[in-house]
């Protein structure tokens, strides 16, 4: 019997991986945006990362976790940049 797992394990650290992309719904819940527009977003952003980024590999609908917060949300490596 084949039972069902909500949690994705990491092997290397035994415990709860955390996630790198963002979807439409976590867009929207950070957001506060309408469906439509958070994939707008997305899409928006890809094409900003495409440009920075061309020998990178995009996934349809998600956008990296660090690249969404440092353009949306001004943070670079997980910490608030200051604007002087």
């Amino acid at each position: 019997m084949l039972k069902k797992v909500n949690k994705v394990e990491s092997r290397q650290t035994g415990g709860l991986k955390m996630k790198d992309y963002y979807n439409a719904k976590d867009v929207q819940q950070i957001t506060g945006a309408s469906k439509s527009l958070a994939y707008a977003i997305i899409q928006k952003l890809q094409k900003k990362f495409e440009e920075r980024y061309p020998e990178a590999i995009t996934i349809q609908s998600k956008i990296p976790k660090w690249f969404f917060e440092e353009i949306m949300m001004n943070k670079k490596g997980g910490v608030e940049n200051e604007k002087n």
